[in-house]
Order: structure tokens, then sequence, then C-alpha cells
């Protein structure tokens, strides 16, 4: 059953967003808002009172700011201004050229340097939660983010073909590599346009990667920096990453 609650000062404009964003608009400055939260039947509707939280720590460039939250009945949503431009997935991206992968990689790789220093993982790095808008860089959704160091929940919000194999285990603790791992996966879809497919284990993520291509304005050395990345990411840092990127 859907359900829309009745925030003050917003109207809902009926476009929607998946299951739990809806677009708004502020009566008094006339400006476009996305609230999300619980609008269907959510087996965790404490996800949303948790997200909060957490980006209530991250008032960081580069992370989409929480403008305020909702309470009605027990139940919370998240109000955030509407971010300009559009997702990776929106916008298609793949076989870019080698400088404009680097520089978006470089970029999401410091956000989430920040992020870390601030003890937290994002843990759901993919296409769809990567908003761009000209030079501007956005991470989206924190909902499934985890407390660095802590032990992997039993229950997680994790997607298969974007987690790292320690995510998708659940063993261990959680890391910066969960979202390094991610990061480099996502290099090779903007550098080759072909999409993850890897199963739970790290011997199939590095299968997929010896499959990729090498694009042509690319050094072998810098692609076997991403697949040996791939198969030791233990050793790499979202900075790390970052410097290697700004080189492609």
């Amino acid at each position: 059953m859907n359900y829309q609650p009745r925030i003050p000062g917003m109207d809902f404009t009926g476009r929607v967003y998946g299951r739990f964003a809806r677009e708004t608009k502020d009566t008094v400055t006339g400006k476009l808002c996305i609230v999300k939260g619980p609008f269907l039947p959510c087996a965790d509707e404490n996800r949303f009172q948790r997200e909060a939280d957490i980006l209530q720590q991250l008032p960081l460039q580069g992370v989409a700011g929480l403008r305020q939250c909702f309470r009605e009945r027990r139940r919370c949503w998240l109000v955030f201004d509407r971010i300009p431009g559009a997702t990776i997935s929106d916008c298609g991206f793949g076989n870019l050229f080698p400088e404009r992968a680097g520089w978006l990689i470089a970029k999401l790789s410091r956000i989430l340097s920040m992020c870390h220093q601030r003890g937290w993982a994002h843990c759901d790095i993919c296409p769809a939660n990567v908003q761009l808008h000209g030079s501007k860089v956005w991470l989206l959704d924190f909902g499934a983010s985890l407390a660095l160091g802590k032990r992997y929940p039993w229950q997680r919000q994790v997607r298969p073909a974007w987690s790292s194999p320690s995510l998708l285990e659940g063993k261990g603790r959680v890391s910066p590599t969960d979202d390094v791992y991610s990061l480099l996966l996502l290099s090779g879809l903007l550098l080759t346009g072909q999409q993850p497919f890897p199963g739970p284990s790290r011997t199939d993520f590095s299968r997929w990667s010896r499959r990729l291509d090498r694009p042509g304005r690319l050094s072998r050395r810098q692609w076997h920096f991403l697949q040996r990345s791939l198969e030791h990411p233990n050793n790499l840092t979202a900075q790390d990453l970052a410097v290697q990127a700004l080189g492609w």
C-alpha cells in the first residue's frame, strides 16, 4: 500500500524515483526537493533514520546533504534539495576517454577519503549513486553505509555486481577497501563500457577483470595496475587510486 505523508511547506509533484523517493516542491521558495522514506512497505523502516543519522555526521562537499527530517507515525522521511544533472546510470557512461574517466574517479576517491576520515564506508558505490552536473560530482544514497571497523551485520543491503567480496561474504570487518573495490569496478565500466558480473568470491572478480579489453589510449602499465588492484585490493587506498586515476 502506498503511503504519502503530509510534510509542511512541501507539495508532492507526482514524480516518482524508485520505491522510496518522490519529488516535492517547496511552497515558499518554489525549489524542487526529493523526499526519501517508506512510501511503500519496507522490511526495515529504521534504515531511513539510520541514514539521517549518518548524513548528519558527513556535512561534506560532494555528499548529497540532508535538508531536514520529518517524522510521522514513528516513521522517518528525509528531505533533500534536488541536485541538478543526472546519474552515471542515466548518462549511459562507458568507453570514456581515460582522462575524463580518471577525473571522475579521482573526484569520487577524494569524497570517499573524507567519508573514511569521518569513520564511514559508503558500501554501495554504483552508477546509480553518482550524480554529475558539469564539473560537479555528488555521492548519493548512504542507506547502506557501515561504520569502519565494525563487523559486517548479518542483514545488510548489497548489490552483488558492485560489492567487494568481503562485503558479499560478510566476513571480517568493514574497511575502506569495500569502497575502493567498488570504485575499481566503476573504473572498468567507465573505461570499457562493460558492466561487472562477478560472483561471490575475489577469484570471480579477477576473472572478470582479465576478460576486459584494454582501452587503446590507456597504457599497459596503467591497465595492469587496475587488474592487479582488483586481485589485491587491500594494498590500495582511495587516495592512491585518485593519484593513479589523474595519470590516465
